[in-house]
């Protein structure tokens, strides 16, 4: 075997595996992708046996599979007896150790050849010592070939699967491996892109991005997506360095996603196969584009203790039901916000993230914040009853700068044991420690609201 200096150093390898009975290309593989970087991997092939005891091999499987997930089914009378996972992949410094203390050939820049046993190496230099006794230093950058006699016994080119199995027959029969991965995740994108002025619908929608870190590409795969948050056990993993990747985008497929329940989840299904490479992005349509309604709101939220000014929060509430163009379950995801701009052009606007989402509740995103629309919270006395009761009178105020009338919603985080008195508004006790106070203010308005709060201790 030789190992040419180049990339890596490594150019070539001539190499010579134990016999085993190779499993005939692949027929079906499925790909069912969890929000929790993690992956059931499922392949159904046919394999050829020999009657008695035999092995057979899965090459290229997932590099970060968890061997004791895997789970192995023969359609005729096979039982596996044993089963090994390969991982010790080919690398340079895998078969310099490899052969320490064995005999190796170097050849230099200016065309000679050391042999001899190999005693050390580091980054920078090959120790051998030669059949006379003699001890050799060599610089690695003026070696241009290392060259060994074999593959070292344990190495391989791909992560395998091995078994031992015992048949009653010889020929073939059918086999289905499963197995699960880490470095295979997905999660949801959206896009809002709300209408310029004299339109009245915003159009909403998502894609499905499947981030492949697996060690393993999958061609023609069945890919399910499930949304849910799965409980996993905890796992020790060594650190692994930075990956590259590059992106993918499926515009229009031919056949999208169609959804249905999974135990306490939702699975998303894409009905034609794909390809997922390793080291990809890569994005497919969840829905097609929808014409969807939303409230705009102005929101300005304190807890009982604040005082100051700041702008007001910008926020759409959705309602997810087939009325307004939805009523589909939507995965947890980050939706991106668009305005349309007088010349028909998408200006970004903003971010937020959204939780799971199910068939008739409502999406809440918060945009930004107004740069024409800010409040002022002020305490205006704060005394304490006794050790009793404290009681805060506060005022608020907020300001419309704006050329048109907004909605705003005031949410006052308060103390659960108290109430609230002489308010100059009306107000909506949501929960035991939230007050909401909304508001239609008018162009260029300012609205001030007074109230008195008393806790009990």
């Amino acid at each position: 075997m030789i190992l040419k200096k180049g990339k890596g150093w490594i150019g070539s390898l001539l190499v010579t595996f134990m016999m085993t009975i190779p499993l005939l290309p692949k027929e079906e593989i499925y790909v069912t992708v969890y929000n929790r970087d993690i992956a059931l991997v499922k392949e159904v092939r046919e394999v050829e046996v020999k009657k008695g005891l035999s092995e057979i091999a899965l090459y290229d499987v997932a590099s970060r599979l968890d061997p004791t997930s895997v789970r192995v089914a023969f359609t005729r009378d096979v039982k596996p007896l044993e089963q090994n996972f390969l991982y010790d992949l080919v690398n340079d410094e895998r078969i310099l150790q490899k052969y320490l203390g064995k005999e190796i050939e170097l050849l230099l820049e200016n065309d000679n050849i050391i042999k001899g046993k190999l005693l050390s190496f580091d980054a920078n230099s090959i120790v051998l010592q030669t059949k006379e006794g003699n001890i050799r230093i060599v610089a690695k950058k003026f070696v241009v070939d290392y060259r060994f006699p074999a593959l070292p016994e344990g190495l391989i080119v791909k992560p395998t699967l091995q078994w031992l199995v015992e048949s009653s027959f010889s020929g073939r029969t059918g086999i289905e491996v499963s197995y699960l991965t880490h470095g295979l995740g997905w999660h949801a994108e959206y896009n809002l892109v709300i209408p310029r002025k004299g339109k009245r619908k915003m159009r909403f929608a998502s894609w499905v991005s499947i981030e492949n870190n697996s060690g393993k590409s999958y061609r023609k795969a069945k890919l399910k997506v499930v949304a849910g948050d799965i409980s996993l056990a905890p796992r020790k993993e060594k650190a692994r360095g930075e990956q590259i990747v590059t992106f993918a985008a499926e515009v229009r497929p031919e056949a999208g996603f169609r959804e249905r329940g999974l135990f306490e989840y939702h699975l998303y299904e894409l009905g034609r196969p794909v390809d997922i490479k390793d080291r990809e992005i890569k994005q497919i349509s969840l829905f097609d584009e929808v014409e969807i309604r939303g409230e705009k709101v102005f929101r300005f939220m304190n807890n009982l203790n604040y005082q100051g000014g700041k702008p007001l929060s910008v926020l759409y509430r959705i309602a997810n039901t087939k009325e307004n163009g939805l009523g589909i379950p939507l995965p947890e995801g980050v939706v991106r916000v668009f305005k349309e701009d007088i010349d028909e052009s998408m200006q970004f606007v903003g971010s937020d993230r959204i939780e799971h989402t199910s068939n008739g509740d409502t999406l809440e995103i918060v945009v930004g914040r107004a740069f024409d629309v800010r409040g002022v919270r002020t305490i205006l006395e704060r005394r304490q009853e006794r050790g009793k009761s404290e009681t805060y009178t506060v005022k608020l105020e907020v300001r419309n700068r704006k050329k048109k009338p907004i909605e705003v919603e005031i949410l006052e985080i308060v103390y659960p044991h108290g109430y609230v008195k002489n308010s100059t508004h009306k107000y909506v006790r949501k929960s035991s420690n939230t007050v909401l106070f909304p508001l239609q203010m008018p162009a260029n308005k300012t609205e001030v609201i007074k109230y008195t709060y008393i806790r009990y201790f």
